[in-house]
């Protein structure tokens, strides 16, 4: 997921590329890498894996990591409250807000593995809710140190 949370490229099959709409709706899942840094610190630049499975296996909930399509790019953002017929989603690693209509979603995150040989981390596992139920406060801290690096080098 790059600064839009675009995915690393779409799922490969034997007989070429596959969109992730036909991948989840033949396969109820896709697995693949991520690209970028919109959901640092929970998925790495292209060293993160995560499997989506279809929003027919799952219904995207708040909090979950959700996959959408914005024009060309398929983006992997977190569900913050849902506002009328419609999802407002933010990459972890991001400060703005995107309004995505609920049919626009495809999948939704069922686990990650957060580095090659790292052991699968399932969405509903106690270390995934604990670092959801924490992402405000590691949220805050960044902000904070950032704040008080950028003070640091305008002072020198």
């Amino acid at each position: 997921m790059g600064k839009n949370g675009k995915l690393l490229s779409e799922p490969l099959t034997s007989s070429g590329k596959i969109s992730y709409e036909k991948m989840l709706s033949q396969e109820g899942e896709c697995i693949t890498h991520v690209v970028g840094d919109s959901m640092l610190p929970l998925l790495k630049n292209r060293k993160s894996i995560v499997r989506v499975i279809s929003v027919a296996e799952r219904k995207p909930r708040k909090k979950d990591v959700v996959l959408y399509k914005h024009g060309d790019k398929y983006i992997l953002h977190r569900i913050l409250y849902m506002e009328d017929s419609a999802f407002i989603i933010r990459g972890d690693n991001n400060s703005y807000l995107e309004r995505v209509p609920i049919a626009e979603i495809i999948g939704v995150m069922d686990g990650f593995y957060w580095r090659p040989f790292f052991p699968y981390i399932s969405s509903r596992s106690v270390l995934y809710l604990c670092y959801v139920i924490l992402l405000p406060v590691i949220r805050a801290t960044r902000r904070m140190l950032i704040w008080v690096k950028r003070i640091m080098l305008h002072s020198l």
